[in-house]
């Protein structure tokens, strides 16, 4: 080989070093740039190289990623609104049903608030003599508001009465608890404050029933209200 062979050689090899240089520069610029694009976001982003050689290997495998991250994010995208759709609906269900529970519970508590009226003449909680002096408290296991009443009701019930016997004042006083849930024992109640409000009126406008002695007198309420229990019971 001449001297001049070999500087052509030289010559050559440099050339193609500097162009395979070039063109793998320009390569990693474009792929960088590629990238950046795939890191903002921009999963569109797509390798043109129709080359065979490993940097067409390259090119296949950067857009079956990026293919793969757009069907990812598109199923991620349907789900969430799927699932936004569903908390929706869930949420209007919940919301009906809450109302629908408001509405009952409302009902409830006006049909409390009823039941207590029609309890209190019955619940003589009081009473004031020239010679005594009377209270009782009342706290029923049942308490609500209705609106803006504040009420209660129960089984619990106490009756302060003044009874004239034989010419002489006494004090009668009671207390009950009928036995029962809310509204079972706001029955009992209900009855026996019936029975017993029936009892001393009569007592208080009958000449004949005041007429007795206090020993008769309750054993004649008891007997009444056992009948009335009877009664009530069926057969």
């Amino acid at each position: 080989m001449t001297v001049a062979a070999a500087a052509q050689a030289v010559v050559l090899v440099a050339a193609l070093s500097f162009v395979f240089a070039t063109y793998l520069n320009q390569f990693v610029l474009y792929l960088t740039r590629l990238l950046g694009r795939v890191a903002s976001g921009d999963l569109t982003a797509k390798m043109t190289m129709a080359s065979t050689d490993e940097i067409g290997a390259l090119s296949t495998d950067f857009n079956r990623v990026t293919r793969s991250l757009r069907n990812a994010r598109g199923q991620l995208e349907s789900y969430a609104t799927s699932l936004e759709e569903k908390v929706q609906i869930r949420t209007e269900q919940l919301n009906a049903t809450l109302s629908e529970v408001r509405t009952v519970k409302e009902k409830q508590d006006g049909d409390y608030y009823l039941t207590s009226l029609l309890l209190k003449p019955f619940l003589r909680a009081g009473l004031q003599t020239h010679s005594v002096e009377a209270a009782a408290l009342i706290s029923q296991f049942k308490k609500f508001e209705f609106r803006h009443f504040k009420e209660q009701i129960g089984g619990d019930s106490v009756t302060l009465d003044h009874v004239r016997l034989q010419e002489r004042d006494y004090v009668f006083f009671m207390n009950s608890d009928a036995m029962g849930k809310s509204m079972q024992g706001v029955g009992g109640a209900l009855v026996l404050g019936a029975v017993m409000h029936a009892y001393l009126q009569r007592t208080k406008v009958s000449r004949q029933a005041h007429d007795v002695f206090p020993e008769s007198w309750l054993n004649r309420l008891r007997r009444n209200c056992r009948e009335f229990s009877r009664v009530s019971k069926g057969p």
